[in-house]
């Protein structure tokens, strides 16, 4: 984030939350499948986005997942949450529940949101059946010929 060239920005990202449903499959892999076809989607309605996400485990043993979206002026708040909720195969109370968008208002705030959502440690205050459970890398880009773009680096 700290060799992100902010000149390359038209506008300032947009921090995404994406929760499981309140019935949520315990297999990890699964959740991994959703984030592949969000982001699937999400490139095809913004092909020139990119995005860099981490899951984590809810309290209540959901994973969800907290992104940083790049190069979107804008996401329909309604386009995100049916979006989700079909991947998900959630209810209407997930339709409601299961998504959060919001605008940075700045660079400093989206340094505040990477230091606490996606560059924290793992949250060790869950209980130890949480804690066991494998989810493989916890972070990730999406679009990554876009977001090294940002930086100036010739990696794809």
């Amino acid at each position: 984030m700290a060799k992100m060239d902010r000149t390359k920005l038209d506008f300032e990202p947009l921090f995404v939350t994406l929760t499981d449903q309140s019935e949520y499959m315990d297999d990890p892999r699964m959740f991994k499948t959703y984030l592949d076809n969000f982001s699937k989607r999400l490139i095809y309605k913004f092909p020139e986005c990119c995005a860099i996400w981490r899951i984590e485990f809810q309290k209540r043993g959901a994973l969800h997942l907290h992104m940083i979206v790049f190069g979107v002026k804008y996401i329909c708040r309604d386009w995100l949450a049916q979006t989700w909720t079909r991947i998900v195969d959630g209810d209407s109370r997930h339709l409601q529940a299961g998504t959060s968008i919001e605008r940075s208002h700045g660079f400093k705030h989206t340094m505040g949101y990477c230091a606490k959502y996606v560059a924290k440690e793992t949250d060790y205050t869950l209980d130890e059946d949480l804690k066991a459970r494998e989810i493989g890398r916890h972070w990730g880009i999406v679009n990554r010929r876009i977001f090294y773009g940002l930086l100036g680096d010739n990696k794809s």
